[in-house]
């Protein structure tokens, strides 16, 4: 195994990646809140007892019980299942409103069980693939990652818990737009991501909320919020979060930059207010790679 810095962890591609479950908001006590309460429902509006058993059975308890299927194989059997109780029970009185409605209930709080173990099962074998430092547990994609960075490369996922500097901004040097295509640092909601080629062009991006995202500009290129000639005629293509994608050069940056942002960012906790930000807006939001999405970004 090649020698990592202290400190660092590496997960093999193969293990995949980790992402949130079907329902951003996964609490089991709120399910068990939503279906006890179209229970109630259920049985004050006189639903039949077939159709409440066979919802809670098939809609709500058979989904769970797949988590360990092949993800074909559970389509197949939760959606061959539902379709026969469905059959069995329209067959023997018409489904009014609120039996169907307890039926939608049933089968969407099933799927928001499954996909939380179908996560966990996920970010067990994660772990378990885990080389370097032991993982630090921490969860990106929570209201609070504390501190810590990830980066990639053509064969393993990386990450950092309470991150050296100087080990971050070499990740950021060695950015390619092929192989090695993003570094991250989180800092609870706030982060920074850093992507592209760091001997053209990288992308800058940093949040404190997740919500509104700056992105350090390059000053001599022209603003394509206020220069509609500049919207088709200045973009150029980076590959950031292992996706290619199209970017003004107005969006683009320098590795020093990169590196005095990252510098900031990382010490300090602040976004660096020397560069020159744009922020996104409802109008104008700012292009984030698929890949980000599993990290709440």
């Amino acid at each position: 195994m090649t020698s990592l810095p202290p400190g660092v962890t590496r997960y093999p591609r193969s293990a995949g990646r980790v992402g949130r479950p079907f329902h951003p908001v996964f609490d089991p006590a709120l399910v068990a809140v939503v279906v006890v309460g179209g229970l109630v429902l259920a049985l004050a509006d006189s639903v039949p007892v077939r159709t409440v058993l066979l919802a809670l059975g098939v809609g709500l308890v058979l989904p769970p019980l797949t988590w360990a299927l092949h993800w074909l194989v559970r389509i197949v059997v939760c959606v061959a299942a539902l379709v026969v109780a469905l059959a069995i029970d329209s067959s023997v009185h018409l489904l009014g409103a609120t039996a169907v409605f307890f039926w939608i209930i049933c089968v969407f709080s099933g799927l928001i069980v499954l996909s939380g173990l179908v996560q966990r099962r996920r970010r067990l074998q994660r772990l378990a693939s885990a080389e370097g430092a032991p993982p630090s547990g921490r969860d990106p994609g929570s209201s609070d990652a504390g501190f810590m960075a990830t980066w990639d490369d053509a064969d393993y996922d990386y990450e950092m818990a309470d991150p050296d500097l100087e080990t971050v901004l070499d990740a950021v040097r060695a950015l390619d737009g092929r192989e090695r295509t993003y570094v991250s640092v989180f800092r609870g909601r706030g982060r920074l991501d850093v992507g592209g080629d760091a001997r053209t062009d990288l992308v800058v991006q940093h949040t404190r909320n997740r919500v509104v995202w700056g992105t350090v500009c390059d000053p001599t290129q022209p603003d394509p919020v206020e220069d509609k000639a500049a919207r088709t005629g200045t973009r150029t293509s980076v590959v950031y979060g292992r996706q290619s994608m199209t970017v003004h050069r107005y969006r683009l940056t320098t590795l020093a930059w990169a590196e005095q942002a990252v510098r900031v960012w990382v010490t300090t906790g602040e976004r660096d207010q020397t560069l020159p930000w744009w922020d996104s807006s409802a109008n104008w939001p700012a292009p984030r790679p698929v890949l980000f999405k599993a990290t709440g970004g």
